[in-house]
C-alpha cells in the first residue's frame, strides 16, 4: 500500500510509518513555508498515486482534488478531541482549556475543516503539564494511532 504523509518532521507519525513493513511511504516536508506546497502535492498524488494520504502537523487545507483522490482515503491527525479544538494550531486553546484534558483525533478529510468521520480518539490529562510536554505526549499518541490504523490495512 502507497501512503503519502504530509507533514512537519520530526515526529512519532513519521518514525512509526517508516519502521511499517506492510507499505510504501513516500513523505512531504511541509516545513518551508516559502515553499508552494499545494503544486509540490498535486505533483506527487498524480506521480505516485497514494493509496491513502495523511496529514499530521501540516498547516495546509488540502483541496478535494486531492483529499478524494486515495481509494482508501485521506486522514488528518489533529492534537484535540475533535470537535473542540478545532483548526491549524489549537494549542493555545488547548493549553488555556478549564478541563485540562486532551486528546487526539484521527479524522477522514473532508471540505469543512476538522470535521469528517472520526476514527479514532485517545485522551490524556494536561493538568500540570508544560506546553512542550503535552506536544510530545499528543505526538506518542498520535504515532500509536496511526500504526494500529495502518495495521487494519495489512492484507493489502
Amino acid at each position: 500500500m502507497k501512503v503519502l504523509l504530509i507533514t512537519t518532521p520530526p515526529n512519532a507519525v513519521l518514525g512509526v510509518l517508516e519502521m511499517l513493513d506492510n507499505i510504501t511511504l513516500h513523505v512531504i516536508d511541509c516545513s518551508n513555508k516559502q515553499d508552494n506546497i499545494l503544486d509540490r502535492i498535486f505533483k506527487v498524488v498524480k506521480s505516485i498515486s497514494p493509496d491513502m494520504i495523511i496529514t499530521y502537523r501540516c498547516p495546509y487545507i488540502l483541496p478535494k482534488e486531492i483529499f478524494l483522490q486515495p481509494q482508501f482515503g485521506s486522514y488528518n491527525i489533529h492534537p484535540s478531541l475533535l470537535p473542540k479544538h478545532s483548526g491549524l494550531n489549537p494549542w493555545k486553546s488547548i493549553m488555556s482549556d478549564a478541563d485540562q484534558i486532551n486528546g487526539v483525533t484521527l479524522h477522514r478529510i473532508s471540505q469543512d475543516i476538522d470535521q469528517g468521520e472520526q476514527i479514532a480518539q485517545s485522551s490524556y490529562s494536561i493538568v500540570d503539564m508544560s506546553y512542550e510536554c503535552a506536544r510530545q505526549m499528543a505526538d506518542d499518541i498520535a504515532g500509536i494511532m496511526i500504526s494500529d490504523f495502518i495495521k487494519k490495512f495489512s492484507h493489502l
